[in-house]
Parts: C-alpha cells; structure tokens; sequence
C-alpha cells in the first residue's frame, strides 16, 4: 500500500485512536510504522533492505578484509546499526535530523570500509605517506642515537 503522509496521517491517526485519549499524536513511538504509514510499505522495505544490506558488509569486512582499520570500523557500524535498529522500534528517535543524518553517516561507512582499497605497504611493511617515508613509520636511521630520547619541558 502506498504511504499517507504527513497530511493524509492528521486525518486518518485520529480514526484509530482509542476514545480515552482526548490529546492529537502526531508520531508513532515506532520508526518503522511512522515509515510505513508515510512512506508505503514498499519505499519502508526498501530502506530496510538497505539498512540490513550494510548490516551484511560490516559482517563481511570484519570476517574478510585483513586491514584492522577497517575491522574496528565495520565493527562500530554495526554496533550503531544494531543500536538503532533496537531503539527505532520502540521510539521515533529518526524523526530527528542530527540522528537520522548521523545514522546516513554511519551507513555511509559500512559501505566504505568494505568497498575501500586496502593501504599500499612498502617491501618492509611500512606505510608510503604521499609518496615519502614518513618518519612515523620508519626513522632515519643517521639520526637514530643510542641513547633514548627524554623530553625536555
């Protein structure tokens, strides 16, 4: 069925509201039935399937790619999934723009990590910088002293 949107919904919410309750609600404490009645349920199925598709390629990422970084991230993106998949249930916490944006991000990354190349390594393991060894890597060994370094404050 197609969705009735936010007009349609001031109309039709009261129909099913039960008479003890003299006060106009206007958002199901439910994201998915707030989608559903504004959205249809196909457009709501097709946002779901993309939620639980980058749900997948965090799972993916964290048992295939080799890259720590990736891991680690594909691993929190699947916590704040999980996180608002739970909590959409029970509250309409993706009404609010900073938290549906923050949750277009984190779905954002799910999909970066698995779909990111992985770092170039050099022969010795190390990191190329911008074409340059960075000294973070790999100090210069002409300036390398045997005795360890002490900060001076």
């Amino acid at each position: 069925s197609r969705g009735l949107g936010d007009v349609y919904k001031r109309q039709a919410f009261p129909a099913y509201q039960s008479e003890p309750y003299s006060g106009y609600y206007d958002n199901a404490h439910n994201d998915y039935v707030q989608f559903a009645v504004e959205l249809g349920i196909p457009a709501t199925a097709l946002l779901g399937l993309l939620v639980v598709y980058c749900l997948w390629l965090c799972i993916n990422t964290m048992r295939t790619r080799k890259t720590a970084l990736y891991q680690g991230v594909a691993f929190g993106c699947a916590t704040a999934i999980v996180a608002m998949m739970l909590h959409s249930s029970v509250d309409y916490s993706l009404q609010a723009g900073a938290n549906s944006m923050l949750f277009i991000v984190v779905l954002c990354l799910a999909l970066l990590t698995n779909k990111l190349p992985a770092p170039k390594r050099v022969k010795n393991g190390a990191a190329k910088v911008n074409g340059l060894r960075g000294a973070a890597y790999e100090p210069n060994p002409e300036t390398r002293s045997s005795q360890p370094a002490v900060s001076k404050l």
